[in-house]
């Protein structure tokens, strides 16, 4: 008999080992293709109103949006950046990002970051919070003003892969380059880093290049308060 149990109990462990690795990006964070697009401001996240796809998601017991707020700033070493305007995030309610964070001002090419936590669903043991984490130039000065940007604006790094080969970008839509730069600092600090697909590739930006993610994810965790 304890020969038989020892042979069943491998398979127990591997197999909740595999639920827990399931349950960490259980598709339950974030609802429906939608959802994986952040969405202009005032329009109550009406389809056809996207702007970025939601590329990082950040996990635990205590993800809050300010928590999160606070370990992107242990983390990368980003400033607050509340002067960028915002976007709706669907949570699945339409609401606005609660947390801005970037690595230079408005006036200057940067990485940049919008936050929301997502409502938590009944009887869930985790927090989620969503950004769409991204590189952008600045685009719409008074020397360069006709962008379609407007004035000061900022436009995220071309690449598609929905594009044509020469609109998909060597390296990465902005969108690409910002969650891969945000995985790897999480990933050096020892924190768990996943990247599963969601397909969100739609891509658009203000000044006539074509941006949008490569479909990825990067979910990564927050740390439980001692």
């Amino acid at each position: 008999m304890i020969r038989l149990f020892a042979r069943s109990c491998l398979p127990l462990t591997v197999c909740a080992l595999l639920v827990l690795a399931v349950g960490a990006e259980d598709g339950h964070a974030i609802e429906g293709g939608r959802s994986w697009y952040t969405y202009t401001k005032g329009t109550n996240c009406a389809d056809k109103k996207q702007v970025d796809p939601i590329n990082v998601v950040f996990y635990g017991r205590d993800a809050t949006a300010g928590r999160t707020d606070a370990f992107v700033d242990k983390y990368m070493g980003w400033g607050d950046a509340t002067d960028s305007g915002t976007q709706g995030f669907l949570t699945p309610r339409c609401r606005l990002a609660a947390h801005q964070r970037a690595n230079g001002s408005t006036d200057e090419t940067r990485h940049h970051v919008r936050l929301r936590q997502l409502d938590k669903k009944r009887g869930a043991r985790r927090l989620f919070s969503a950004g769409d984490a991204h590189y952008e130039d600045h685009v719409g000065s008074i020397a360069n003003p006709f962008t379609g940007c407007g004035r000061g604006k900022h436009a995220v790094k071309k690449g598609a892969v929905d594009r044509k080969p020469e609109d998909r970008g060597a390296n990465g839509s902005g969108f690409d380059q910002g969650r891969e730069l945000m995985a790897d600092r999480w990933g050096a600090r020892g924190r768990r880093v996943t990247k599963p697909f969601k397909g969100n590739t739609h891509s658009e930006q203000c000044d006539g290049d074509f941006a949008g993610s490569d479909g990825r994810v990067a979910y990564m965790t927050i740390p439980d308060r001692r």
